[in-house]
């Protein structure tokens, strides 16, 4: 048995992890075996008063909303988004679901009517950047989201608010090494950063994945990130439970993805989870060694089941 797993047994918890290019969700529970359902291009993952929501992306934008009951998610309702809105992050405001809209440079919110009415756009952008109808060129890419207090605290891949886009409407981007912000509200809080990723606040402080580095850490009150660990992959994928922050990395398995990690340029690079004390000190690590790339996770008390559909 692993430390990842006697980590697991001890505290009574299973991990939900969203894979993104393996087209699946996998669910890791004490003393049971591992669970997978396949779903294309998963993405944000959150879990709120017995409500799980996923995003996926493709040709289509879906929330999948799953209630718990009996010990296990059960598929509720799945919301279809038209628009270019490559749903990446979600969560909740209050009762209210929340998530960012990468491609139409905004946050959204989900409601019983099946509208998605902005609640957030960065100041300034022009009015066609917004629209729901049609892709537009020029993306922020605000890729994470985390409430603090009143305020929302984002981090985007660049401020350089460019992408290209390839045939099938997926983002193409350039390596933008040491471009990437978090921003709190409309200021930037943080600056210099590579790809930066599963922005969160916990314990007065903001933490973030530098992903194209494999560094997870925190930014300090002078706006400088402070790397706490280095992992042998691109860091993305991080929560917070108790005071243990897990933090996951994924294999840099093609050049269109290697372009946004300079660091690992000829390097080895691998997929899996580690689980740090107070965001520091590493107490229990795991590889995933048949997969390759983590986009999000959520940690939720006891043996839970998912249903497959």
């Amino acid at each position: 048995m692993s430390n990842f797993d006697e980590f697991l047994e001890t505290h009574n918890i299973s991990i939900m992890v969203s894979m993104e290019a393996d087209h699946a969700v996998l669910l890791l529970r004490p003393s049971a075996a591992a669970f997978t359902i396949p779903i294309r291009k998963p993405l944000g993952l959150c879990f709120h008063n017995d409500r799980l929501l996923l995003s996926s992306v493709g040709k289509e934008n879906r929330i999948w909303e799953y209630c718990f009951k009996h010990n296990a998610f059960l598929l509720n309702r799945v919301h279809v988004l038209e628009g270019w809105h490559y749903i990446h992050e979600l969560t909740f405001s209050e009762d209210v679901p929340v998530f960012n809209s990468t491609g139409t440079n905004s946050l959204r919110t989900v409601n019983s009517a099946e509208a998605y009415p902005i609640i957030y756009s960065p100041p300034g952008l022009p009015e066609e950047w917004l629209r729901r109808d049609e892709r537009h060129p020029k993306v922020l890419w605000m890729n994470s989201l985390a409430k603090v207090g009143d305020e929302w605290a984002y981090s985007c891949f660049s401020k350089n608010p460019y992408c290209k886009w390839d045939a099938e409407g997926y983002p193409v981007f350039t390596c933008m090494d040491k471009k990437g912000a978090v921003y709190v509200g409309n200021n930037v809080v943080c600056e210099g950063l590579t790809v930066p990723h599963s922005v969160r606040f916990w314990d007065d402080r903001l933490w973030v994945c530098n992903s194209g580095y494999g560094e997870f850490g925190y930014i300090d009150d002078a706006g400088a990130f402070q790397a706490t660990i280095e992992v042998p992959g691109w860091t993305r994928g991080c929560y917070w439970w108790n005071n243990f922050c897990f933090v996951a990395y994924s294999k840099l398995y093609e050049p269109r993805v290697r372009q946004y990690a300079p660091f690992f340029e000829g390097k080895e690079s691998s997929c899996g989870i580690v689980v740090l004390d107070g965001g520091t000190d590493e107490v229990a690590h795991v590889k995933l060694h048949d997969w390759l790339q983590v986009f999000d996770l959520i940690v939720m008390e006891g043996s839970v089941n998912i249903e497959a559909y």
